[in-house]
C-alpha cells in the first residue's frame, strides 16, 4: 500500500508530494481543478487549493475532497514525475528492519530505535 506522507504547495496548482515508498515529485493539478463537481469547484481558488493537507495517507482539502494516493502515485509515475531519494535515513532504517544491519556495514545503526543524526563514517 502506498500513502502520501507529505505535501507542499509550490504555487499555482502544483504540489510537491512525497509517498511512503520514498518517492516524491511535483505534479500540476490543473486538470483536477478543472472538474466541475460540487466538491472540486472550491479547488479553483488558489488560496483554497493551497490549504491541502494529508489525512489518512491521502491529499485532502478542508471541504473533504480527497485523492486516492495509489492512483495519484501511478499517474505521477507514468508521467515521469517521481524520483526516489538515494540513501537518506529512510533507506538506512529500511535496511536495518529487513536485515538487522545496514548493507553498508555502519555500526551506528544496529537498531531502528538507535538511528542517530549525522553522516555515517563509512
Amino acid at each position: 500500500m502506498i500513502d502520501v506522507v507529505s505535501v507542499k504547495p509550490m504555487g499555482g496548482y502544483r504540489l510537491r508530494v512525497a509517498f511512503s515508498d520514498g518517492s516524491s515529485g511535483v505534479h500540476d493539478f490543473s486538470s483536477t481543478t478543472a472538474r466541475d463537481g460540487e466538491m472540486a469547484r472550491p479547488l479553483k481558488d488558489p488560496a483554497f487549493f493551497a490549504r491541502v493537507f494529508v489525512q489518512l495517507g491521502a491529499l485532502t482539502w478542508p471541504n473533504g475532497f480527497d485523492l486516492d494516493p495509489i492512483a495519484l502515485h501511478d499517474r505521477m509515475s507514468a508521467a515521469g514525475e517521481l524520483r526516489r531519494e538515494a540513501g537518506g535515513i529512510a533507506s538506512v532504517v529500511g535496511q536495518v528492519r529487513s536485515s538487522g544491519r545496514p548493507r553498508h556495514g555502519c555500526l551506528r545503526h544496529l537498531k531502528p530505535t538507535e538511528v542517530r543524526e549525522g553522516p555515517c563514517q563509512v
